[in-house]
């Protein structure tokens, strides 16, 4: 998962959480209290692994194959017939394909459908043009599951790139253009990939413990447990100290109720972790845009908006983003239109760029000032879907 790599913060989460409709209150959970401590893991797939070739089920297009070639790279794809996300980066994936099938690169789509189901779509006009390489079923998820699964994340990454049986690369495809040529190019090593990749497993590992532990909290009614877990999170963590710390700011101000001394807290953050724009750029969301914050101190949330843009060089479209909704939020709409149409020039991702779009006229349409306050939900309602993560 890269830092800049759409993913679900817990942030989001609580925007989306608040915008369902109310339901009654789950079912108790089950099974002992997820625990307060965290560890670092190693995931068993990271770059420099040596795999064998998947057993794949169903070829429905393109020629059999069940053992690497030597010298040749292969591509492993995993996607969805109806992922919207996949059908976003169709047009990438198929420009990557196509230069560098050129030079030799194996490509292999790998989906979990039923080989009628994939045939069905690839009959559709135009289809088997757009993606003309080989299209493999994997109904039990063998595949899935040794090569996703096995770096913690189970739908990000898509890419796994493999060259004699050793795992090079993996990662999203908007970010496959520059390993691949030179994976291609043979110059390349697997290690050069192998340390962030061992993060981010541990990012996605801690992110599945905290998603138990918010459930868990939120149907309490009591996020003390959370603070716990966040806190040794963040000691097993420190590369992404910052981050955890702007989450744990976040349930501090809104579900958790501390808020002065969340306050403090987020004061203190903002200035440790001053050269991080992306920490900046949570505190500043959290102060702003989090439907459960029970105050929000605007100036404090601005200076962490317009330091997040300074730091990232005003080339991050997320950090223009929060520029923005500070400005809105301070109730100068000019300001705010001019820094979210800078987001939307910005940002290459198709969906996120209509997000934008969509805030952009919001601030074009409507009042500028503070985002409403939403009065916290009852236990066991409107349960966060996620917690704290890299984004």
């Amino acid at each position: 998962m890269n830092r800049g790599a759409l993913a679900a913060t817990f942030l989001a989460s609580l925007m989306l959480a608040a915008q369902a409709p109310s339901r009654p209150a789950p079912p108790a959970r089950k099974g002992p209290p997820a625990s307060t401590e965290f560890r670092r893991t190693d995931p068993p797939m990271v770059p420099g692994a040596q795999v064998a070739f998947p057993a794949l089920d169903t070829w429905v297009q393109g020629t059999a194959e069940s053992a690497f070639a030597p010298g040749t790279v292969y591509v492993f794809e995993f996607f969805g017939t109806n992922c919207s996300h996949c059908r976003e980066w169709s047009s990438l994936v198929q420009e990557l394909a196509r230069v560098n099938g050129a030079k030799g690169a194996r490509f292999i789509a790998v989906t979990d459908e039923r080989p009628d189901v994939v045939r069905a779509w690839l009959d559709r006009p135009g289809m088997r043009e757009a993606m003309p390489w080989a299209i493999a079923c994997d109904p039990d998820r063998s595949a899935m599951n040794t090569f996703q699964n096995g770096t913690f994340r189970n739908f990000n990454p898509r890419f796994f790139v493999v060259k004699d049986g050793v795992v090079q690369w993996f990662g999203h495809p908007n970010q496959a253009e520059k390993p691949l040529e030179r994976i291609m190019a043979g110059d390349w090593d697997p290690a050069a990939a192998r340390t962030e990749a061992i993060l981010d497993s541990q990012v996605a590992l801690a992110k599945a413990r905290l998603d138990a532990m918010a459930a868990e909290c939120n149907d309490a009614g009591d996020w003390s447990r959370m603070f716990v877990l966040l806190d040794s999170v963040i000691a097993a963590l420190p590369e992404r100290a910052g981050q955890y710390k702007a989450q744990r700011f976040l349930i501090m101000i809104g579900l958790g109720d501390r808020v002065d001394e969340g306050y403090a807290y987020g004061r203190a953050v903002a200035k440790d972790h001053a050269g991080e724009a992306n920490t900046q750029r949570l505190l500043a969301r959290a102060v702003l845009a989090a439907p459960y914050t029970r105050r929000r101190d605007v100036d404090f949330g601005f200076e962490c908006a317009v330091a997040a843009d300074r730091l990232s060089g005003g080339q991050d479209p997320k950090a223009a983003d929060a520029l923005a909704l500070a400005w809105f939020s301070k109730g100068d709409a000019p300001r705010a239109i001019e820094h979210e149409a800078r987001a939307v020039a910005l940002e290459k991702g198709a969906k996120q760029r209509r997000e934008y779009e969509r805030v952009l006229e919001r601030y074009r349409t409507t009042d500028a000032g503070p985002a409403p306050i939403k009065p916290p939900p009852q236990p066991g309602q409107a349960t966060p879907p996620a917690a704290p993560g890299a984004e």
